[in-house]
């Protein structure tokens, strides 16, 4: 993300935050009682915060974040409905130190 130096006229990009990223829906209606519904967001690489001799990398990676959810009408005012959130999101490292951490 950039943002614009109103003193300088300078575009400076944001510091820990991705050049962008975006949502996205896709819907579908297979009968009158059957719906299936795709979303999800995207982000790009972030600036991390690393030390001289940190062995995390300097960048993170690109990532994409899918939910599937697929709803079935049962009766007048009843419906059923079934989600996977986060389908294609596993990181590789979820602690890298407990120490570290904070």
């Amino acid at each position: 993300m950039c943002f614009r130096d109103t003193r300088w006229g300078k575009e400076i990009r944001q510091l820990h935050a991705p050049k962008w990223s975006g949502v996205y829906s896709v819907g579908y209606t297979i009968t009158d009682d059957f719906m299936v519904d795709l979303t999800g967001q995207d982000l790009w690489t972030n600036e991390l915060s690393v030390d001289e001799n940190d062995f995390r990398p300097e960048y993170s990676p690109w990532y994409s974040i899918a939910n599937i959810k697929a709803s079935k009408k049962i009766a007048k005012n009843l419906k059923s409905m079934e989600e996977l959130k986060h389908i294609n999101f596993k990181p590789k490292n979820p602690i890298f130190e407990t120490v570290r951490s904070f």
